[in-house]
């Protein structure tokens, strides 16, 4: 009669190949399917692939939410550090303590491509209503005519000079209607505002005043060039700080060019989550309090983050938030312009 530890190891051995031989489908006979190399564990050491992998519908889904937000992990640690603690990030990101948080460069054209996106959105309901608005005031505005002209009889015919008159400023009313979008009444406003002083216009040479002349006779167009430019050319902000931060910090072997990089283009990426923010804001009506949030917000921050990743006293960080400011409007007006001229 056998024994029952005889028994009790038969099992345990059959056990053990059955856990081997699953082990062995699972991981594709113990080697990686992306590079080749001997698996010894749940992920390749060679490349990083799962080593499990599946072939059905669902695991197609399960990708598809593991893409969305395993931007990662990350996304949701980087982002409230963004807000909430930039100079820590900056400053962690720099120290090396980096799988916590996305980097910079990607978490940056990622953020940018979506406000252009949050741009083109809030664009087209804002437009959609301001349509409907002017519809329903055409509407109005057709049946009071209509209203007045039966219930008046003609009297005696007008002359022409009045005629002429009331159509000038029927006209005048219909432009300004028109351009009443301030993005779009912008470009004319500039260009007549060159055209009224006129030495400056004479010395203007012959091809810029045809450019300019078109660009005020087609605001739409230009708008939607500069905004389609403006995603294009948005890693231009970068060269342009790099030497304002390098000014900041002159001849100083604590603080690389890397560190400034880092630090740039998060504060970036907060200005273009600001960015989307405000735009928000403006089509749920609060543009003017979106605007003063804005505008305290990003003062704020920049200190924030100047003071905890360059590990500034009060003194030196509020100096150079004051500097990096009056800088950055400066590269804004100089991006703008860029803008305007690779449109006309």
């Amino acid at each position: 009669m056998p024994s029952p530890q005889l028994d009790t190891d038969l099992v345990a051995a059959a056990i053990i190949a059955d856990d081997q031989q699953a082990s062995s489908e699972h991981t594709h006979h113990g080697s990686c399917l992306n590079c080749g190399a001997t698996l010894a564990g749940k992920y390749c050491h060679q490349c990083g692939q799962v080593s499990h992998l599946h072939r059905s519908l669902f695991h197609i889904a399960e990708e598809l939410l593991h893409g969305l937000f395993h931007f990662d992990t990350k996304m949701w640690r980087t982002i409230p550090a963004l807000f909430f603690n930039p100079g820590r990030l900056t400053r962690e990101y720099i120290d090396g303590k980096r799988v916590r948080y996305v980097a910079p460069l990607p978490l940056y054209l990622f953020l940018i491509f979506l406000m252009f996106f949050v741009f083109s959105m809030t664009a087209h309901f804002a437009g959609h209503d301001e349509k409907e608005a002017a519809s329903d005031k055409a509407v109005v505005s057709d049946v009071s005519k209509g209203k007045s002209a039966t219930s008046e009889k003609p009297a005696a015919p007008a002359s022409s000079a009045t005629s002429t008159e009331t159509s000038s400023v029927d006209d005048d009313k219909e432009r300004a209607t028109t351009h009443s979008n301030p993005e779009l009444a912008a470009i004319p406003k500039i260009v007549a505002d060159l055209e009224s002083d006129s030495e400056t216009y004479k010395n203007t040479p012959h091809w810029l005043q045809e450019k300019l002349n078109h660009a005020a006779a087609n605001p739409e167009l230009v708008i939607y060039k500069m905004k389609g430019s403006a995603s294009k050319f948005a890693l231009l902000l970068l060269p342009l700080a790099l030497p304002v931060m390098w000014l900041l910090f002159p001849f100083s072997r604590k603080h690389l060019m890397f560190d400034h990089c880092v630090f740039i283009l998060y504060s970036l990426s907060f200005a273009a989550c600001a960015m989307m923010i405000l735009s928000f804001m403006s089509l749920a009506g609060f543009a003017g309090t979106g605007f003063m949030l804005v505008s305290l917000a990003m003062p704020l921050h920049m200190y924030r983050q100047l003071k905890g990743a360059y590990l500034l006293s009060r003194f030196h960080a509020v100096w150079r938030t004051v500097a990096l400011m009056l800088a950055a409007f400066i590269s804004l007006a100089f991006y703008a312009t860029a803008l305007l001229a690779f449109s006309l």
